[in-house]
Formats: C-alpha cells, sequence, structure tokens
C-alpha cells in the first residue's frame, strides 16, 4: 500500500499517504483523542479527523524484563502490524486498514488504523434474538474458515475480535498476535481458534450445544484446507467439542 517514512518532531515511522497531513499534529491529535482503554501497557484512543474515525493503539514502555526482552530481539509492533494488516489485506481478509505506525523518542510504540464498522460477534450475541443466533455462529465460522484457508491465525479468535456485517462479509480486529499458520503445528494453530470463539459466548444462556456443533459443521465446510490422514473431520470437530465443553463446565464451576 502507498505509503511515506516520515520523522515530525518525536516520532519517525510509516504513514499512508492519506494520514500524512496531519502528521505535524500528530501530537495534538493524540492529545484531544478519546481514550477508550487505558492499560499499565497500552491506551487505545478513538480518533475522529475530517468526518473519518481512527484508531490509535499506543504501545507504552515498561521495565519488566519481558516486555524488554520482547521489544528487543522482535520488530517492534507497530511495524509488525502494519505488515501482517497488509498481508491479510493483499488476501482479501477484511481487516482496518493501517495508516501509520511510529515510535518516539521516549520509547512509546504507535499504531493507527481505520475503524472497522461492522459489529463485534459479541455485540450480536448479546442483542440479537434467539433464533437468529445459528446465524452468527454459522458467518464466525466462515470467516474464520476464510482466515484459515488464507494461510493465518488470529492471536485471539474471540467475538470481541471477529467482526460480521449483516451483507454477510467479515472482519477481524485485535490482530496484534495475528501470523502465518505455523506449518508444524496448523491442525493445533486452527483448533485454538475455534476454541477461543466458542468458549467466550457462556454469556448468553440461549447458546447451546447445538450452536457449536453448528459452528464447527459450517467451519469445516468452508475450510478450503485438508485434515491430517491421521485426524478424520470428525476427531478434529471431537477434539474441539470437548475442549470447549471442558471450558465451560470450569466457568460454570468458578462462579
Amino acid at each position: 500500500m502507498p505509503s511515506t517514512t516520515f520523522k515530525y518532531g518525536s516520532w519517525n515511522g510509516l504513514a499512508a499517504e492519506e494520514f500524512a497531513p496531519h502528521l505535524p499534529n500528530l501530537d495534538n491529535i493524540l492529545q484531544n483523542a478519546t481514550v477508550i482503554v487505558n492499560m499499565p501497557d497500552r491506551i487505545v484512543r478513538r480518533i475522529e479527523l475530517n468526518g473519518a474515525v481512527y484508531f490509535a493503539k499506543s504501545f507504552l514502555p515498561l521495565h519488566q524484563l519481558k516486555t524488554i526482552l520482547k521489544r528487543t530481539f522482535r520488530r517492534p509492533i507497530p511495524f509488525r502490524l502494519w505488515q501482517i494488516h497488509g498481508e491479510l489485506l493483499a488476501k482479501n481478509i477484511v481487516c482496518a486498514k493501517p495508516m501509520l505506525a511510529a515510535i518516539n523518542t521516549s520509547g512509546e510504540h504507535l499504531f493507527i488504523c481505520t475503524e472497522i464498522t461492522f459489529p463485534t460477534a459479541r455485540i450480536l450475541l448479546k442483542t440479537l434474538p434467539a433464533e437468529q443466533l445459528p446465524m452468527v455462529f454459522t458467518q464466525a465460522a466462515k470467516a474464520i474458515a476464510q482466515l484459515h484457508s488464507a494461510g493465518f491465525v488470529h492471536g485471539d479468535a474471540i467475538p470481541y475480535n471477529v467482526c460480521l456485517g449483516s451483507d454477510g462479509n467479515s472482519a477481524f480486529i485485535d490482530n496484534d498476535r495475528t501470523a502465518h499458520i505455523p506449518p508444524f503445528f496448523a491442525t493445533a494453530a486452527r483448533k485454538r481458534n475455534l476454541i477461543q470463539f466458542c468458549s467466550h459466548t457462556y454469556y448468553r444462556a440461549e447458546v447451546s450445544n447445538e450452536h457449536y456443533t453448528l459452528f464447527l459443521v459450517e467451519y469445516m465446510k468452508a475450510f478450503a484446507g485438508t485434515t491430517p490422514a491421521t485426524q478424520t473431520v470428525s476427531d478434529f470437530t471431537k477434539d474441539v467439542a470437548a475442549r470447549i465443553a471442558e471450558i465451560h463446565a470450569q466457568k460454570k464451576t468458578s462462579k
């Protein structure tokens, strides 16, 4: 995607050409943005500029050893996010369009992207009438299957991060840990995403095992890859279903 390198004040990095006119005012833009997440290691802001909405995620410098090691030996996260979003879009996986990836002299890492307007699966699961829940599980299953078929696995495929449009389209947000499917652990990676989604639907009382079965069936129908010869489709879905049931049982016990 068209981009430009930049250095303004304490910031330097990459910016999309359409976002470049805002760079001289970057600090003011961040200061006037609405903070929607405020945690010790990150801040997420909502930005409105000329009628467009963007989200800015700041990764703050921490002095914990784990954080220091990760940021020393890995490519800075804004640039990893820029790359993975570009790769997703190139494979026709809908996600936010990257607008800026930058680091400032104080050690803050910043990633800015466009807004995804589809509602999240979590919102739909909480608000839609019970008779429409199968549609949510079916659409989410197809979305995750498309992601996997394109060669990617999401870092946290919970309903918060899977967005579903009324037109049947879908999108993925919070791609901090989205990556290429590891070649030697592909089946485990795929299972993890399916378990992540279903194990975070316990807040809706009407959700039942029938919905999970539908989800797994629709996923296997839509997934364009192959199941290893050592494991049948039935075994694959049984493994996932058993883990989902185990997680839900643990949640009920802990209440």
